[in-house]
Parts: structure tokens; sequence; C-alpha cells
């Protein structure tokens, strides 16, 4: 449930900024969280992982729902953490390649040769030829004279 309405959260604040729900879903989970966290020292966001992991230890003293609950929390939170991480790790990778490219360019003084696409060979069609299995048009005429 909740992994379904940080989605469509997501989803409205990545392609519908500027609606009054983007706007709001901006100033409440993406303002307001930001300014709490520079107001943070580094001891409390390392005490604040420190009782998120600890909640398994709790939560395994407790009810089998506790339990279950308390997994899915962390394993969401985990997930996301790495999906943060590979996204920034690909963007990173692309500006540099893209650098790169530019950068060599600009040293030897050529362009970069691209592969050429395969180009799509049209192949000549024909028209259907009749087969037997095809004739139906004769027989019913052949049918309906008789």
């Amino acid at each position: 449930m909740l992994t379904w309405a940080l989605l469509v959260a997501t989803i409205i604040l990545r392609w519908f900024p500027n609606t009054t729900v983007g706007q709001w879903l901006n100033s409440y989970l993406v303002i307001i969280p930001l300014r709490l966290l520079a107001k943070a020292d580094r001891k409390h966001i390392i005490f604040l992982l420190v009782i998120v992991v600890a909640m398994q230890a709790f939560a395994a003293v407790g009810a089998m729902d506790m339990v279950f609950a308390a997994a899915w929390d962390v394993s969401v939170y985990l997930d996301m953490m790495m999906v943060a991480g590979v996204v920034a790790t690909v963007a990173r990778a692309k500006s540099v390649w893209g650098h790169a490219t530019t950068a060599y360019q600009r040293i030897t003084q050529r362009p970069i040769r691209r592969a050429a696409r395969a180009k799509r060979v049209q192949m000549p069609t024909r028209p259907p030829t009749k087969s037997a299995e095809n004739d139906d048009d004769e027989w019913v005429g052949s049918a309906c004279a008789a």
C-alpha cells in the first residue's frame, strides 16, 4: 500500500510538477524533509539508522504481524536506497561518457564514427495465388448453377 502511494507520488512529481497536487507533494515530501535534514547532525542520522535496524530485533519478540511489518519497512527503505544509488551512478557514468567523447573530439579534431544502422530491405510482394484451399468462390458458384 505504501509502495503504491509512493510510486503514484513519484509519478506526479516527475511528470506533473506544476499542478496543485504536484506542488503540494513537492512541499510536503521534498522541501520540508530537506529542511529538517539540514538541521540534523550526523549523530541524529546514525541514531535513526540504529533504531531502524534495532526495530527488527524488538519486532521478533512481539507478534508475527509486527515482524512482517518491520521487515517490510526496512526492506523497502533499503531497496529505495539501492535504487537511488544505481540511478545516481548511471547518471554520473552517462555524463562522464559524454564528457570523454567531447574531449576526444576536441583533441583529435575529428568526429566520432557511429555504427551505421542497418536499413531494412523491402521484399517484393506478390499477388496471392489461387490454391486448392482457396477456391471457395468457384465451388459456391458451381453449386448454385446446378
